[in-house]
């Protein structure tokens, strides 16, 4: 199970990305890349190495059933956070 999905079904919390990292590393490069591995699309992957914090968003947006950028777009002004996710995602 890919760890977006064990997060979204609350088989495990966002910190065990890092145990999927280690299991991705001794699979070797036959698993796929990391981001397909762990179930990430690349923009969301992509602000995630910038910015670890973002996770939470992008399961709430997974959650939302929407797009991390529609979630973030959405949500700018209510929160400093959103804003400054909002600037890491449009460059992705």
């Amino acid at each position: 199970m890919k760890f977006i999905d064990a997060v979204l079904l609350g088989d495990a919390p966002l910190d065990s990305i890092y145990d999927y990292r280690e299991a991705w590393d001794e699979t070797g490069p036959e698993s796929g890349a990391f981001h397909e591995y762990i179930g990430l699309l690349w923009p969301e992957y992509a602000m995630w190495v910038e910015d670890a914090t973002v996770l939470e968003c992008i399961v709430m947006a997974r959650r939302a059933n929407v797009l991390l950028s529609e979630y973030l777009k959405q949500r700018r002004g209510t929160d400093p956070r959103y804003d400054i996710y909002w600037d890491l995602c449009r460059r992705y």
